[in-house]
């Protein structure tokens, strides 16, 4: 850094930034889908159009139906409530972390 000493103080914790935070929710979900918390982290980041109305469908579907969340995220195409653009991201993130 061109030799000019320097001291940070203060400042966000590594494992509290936001960008750390979302990577861990990946590798929590890789590694035990069941982790329905890490789940609803991971699914939109980045970004997939997966509002909180059609996640709030998709865990009252998953606790209706005594599955994983990630199984209702499988199941998303047959149930109301749920939007197309909803649907995609969710196909698209069940792509990624498979």
């Amino acid at each position: 850094m061109g030799g000019v000493p320097y001291r940070v103080y203060g400042g966000t914790q590594f494992f509290d930034r936001k960008e750390v935070k979302d990577l861990v929710a990946y590798l929590r979900v890789v590694a035990h889908r069941r982790d329905d918390l890490s789940l609803r982290r991971a699914v939109n980041t980045p970004a997939r159009g997966v509002g909180i109305g059609s996640l709030d469908r998709l865990r009252q579907h998953a606790l209706a139906e005594r599955i994983t969340l990630e199984e209702a995220f499988r199941r998303a195409d047959g149930l109301e409530g749920v939007s197309e653009p909803a649907r995609r991201g969710l196909r698209s993130f069940l792509g990624a972390i498979d």
